[in-house]
């Protein structure tokens, strides 16, 4: 008894400094408790490029005790923290349909580091294809003098004559086969061409451009023409390129427009002195732009459309033309999928399957936009707006061309006069993809060789000396 006295005497106050501390801490029959969630995050559906917003409700085991967060991405089956992700709600950047359809979404919900948590379920993110697609990377095309094609491996190839260099190569001036453009290595994403001058989009979202120096001279900083390409300054992030005559545009990922190039006609906005690239003020959710001779066209994400620039035959398609139009007009048209533009005249392709045009082509001259007869079958997947003259693809890969057919350049056997009705091109097979020079036309066999036609007075067909033709010819060269 005396033992048993002296043991709880000694022992008693340490025991009840234990009992003490574990009921502090909830005893050993009470541990600590994680949250409890309340809502999960729900799944998100949005179409590309919108951000997504996830949410959570919790409330803590013990009342007034404060919450943490932490967002989890699952990438290739690991979850990961999402760096800045920690309140009850996330909002994802702006989403593409290639890298975050698909993607899941979770958080850690606690009360510290030292205590219990909880993960909610997870929650998936659906990103679907835009009602107007953003723009797509031109493979294959040419200027007034020079053909550009892209192979599969992303090098850059070109033939035709140097003038001012633009073919991108250090031969002079003079006729030139097939050759690659070494200087840009195997990134290259998109190609365009102007009159003796190209431009190039690579993979990291620069534009590099090579040629005249009336057309690039201030964008790359040089006063002289140079044959090699020269990344055109302030251009990062972006996702598409156009020319057509004078002027570049240039579509970036966050959709606007920016432009380099003379400040002729209004087409790159009111004048700011030089030919450096700038953003186009008044623009925003484009996803497509076209660059024409004197005016430009852009396609915004709501499938309305946006005109500005010189407005003498029509081509802006907003009013009975001439006055000059610095800021950006809005045309008549609705559900619109795609845009082209050709020297003098403006191209829309709208939800329904209708081709629309307005301007000055195929010998008329037309104010306001007005429908196109076409042949039906197929839906018309592609535009390849030319100098005078347009191409599409269609869904079923045939090919259709219409507008000035001097040199031969609409493709379908016959030279001269105007072709008014979009007429199917034959002796190519399956086509993949069209594109178009100042007087020739090129399209991409599904085997990936290249076929051209029309005018060949600097070897801009096949890269060797011959006649002119007006129908499709195998140029030997494969992509």
């Amino acid at each position: 008894m005396q033992i048993h006295r002296l043991v709880h005497a000694v022992l008693g106050p340490a025991l009840a400094a234990a009992a003490l501390l574990l009921s502090a801490c909830g005893g050993s029959d009470n541990p600590p408790m994680p949250p409890t969630i309340t809502s999960q995050p729900a799944n998100v559906t949005v179409t590309e490029p919108a951000t997504a917003t996830f949410s959570v409700a919790a409330t803590p085991a013990t009342e007034g005790t404060a919450l943490t967060y932490q967002w989890q991405r699952q990438t290739a089956g690991t979850w990961t923290n999402v760096p800045g992700a920690t309140a009850a709600s996330y909002t994802t950047p702006a989403t593409t349909r290639a890298a975050d359809n698909g993607a899941q979404f979770r958080v850690v919900v606690g009360t510290g580091a030292d205590m219990p948590a909880v993960t909610s379920s997870a929650a998936t993110l659906t990103v679907d294809a835009p009602a107007v697609a953003w723009q797509a990377d031109t493979l294959v095309t040419g200027g007034g003098t020079q053909t550009l094609a892209i192979r599969a491996n992303g090098e850059l190839w070109s033939w035709g004559l140097n003038n001012d260099g633009a073919l991108g190569r250090a031969d002079g001036d003079t006729v030139t086969t097939p050759s690659q453009v070494t200087a840009l290595g195997n990134t290259v994403r998109s190609v365009a061409a102007g009159a003796w001058y190209s431009v190039a989009l690579l993979a990291n979202g620069t534009v590099w451009a090579w040629g005249s120096s009336d057309r690039i001279g201030a964008a790359v900083g040089s006063p002289l023409s140079t044959r090699l390409p020269l990344q055109v300054t302030g251009l990062t992030g972006m996702r598409a390129i156009s020319t057509r005559y004078w002027h570049t545009l240039a579509l970036r990922d966050d959709g606007t427009v920016w432009g380099f190039g003379p400040e002729n006609f209004g087409a790159l906005g009111p004048s700011i002195g030089n030919g450096a690239a700038r953003q186009l003020a008044g623009l925003s959710n484009v996803r497509q732009v076209s660059a024409g001779e004197q005016h430009s066209i852009a396609l915004l994400a709501d499938g309305t459309v946006r005109t500005w620039g010189s407005n003498t035959l029509g081509q802006l398609g907003v009013d009975s033309g001439g006055a000059q139009r610095t800021t950006p007009q809005t045309v008549p048209l609705t559900n619109v999928t795609a845009v082209a533009a050709t020297s003098f005249a403006s191209f829309a392709l709208r939800s329904d399957g209708t081709l629309w045009r307005w301007g000055s082509f195929a010998g008329t001259t037309l104010n306001v936009p007005t429908q196109v007869t076409a042949p039906g079958g197929g839906t018309i997947t592609r535009l390849a707006p030319g100098n005078a003259h347009l191409h599409y693809l269609r869904s079923d890969n045939t090919l259709f061309g219409f507008g000035e057919n001097s040199l031969g350049r609409v493709g379908i056997g016959t030279t001269g006069g105007q072709v008014t009705t979009p007429t199917q091109l034959s002796g190519i097979g399956t086509v993949s993809d069209v594109g178009a020079g100042e007087f020739h036309g090129l399209a991409l066999r599904s085997d990936g060789r290249v076929f051209s036609w029309g005018h060949n007075l600097s070897r801009q067909l096949r890269g060797i000396s011959g006649p002119d033709t007006n129908t499709p010819q195998d140029t030997s060269f494969t992509r």
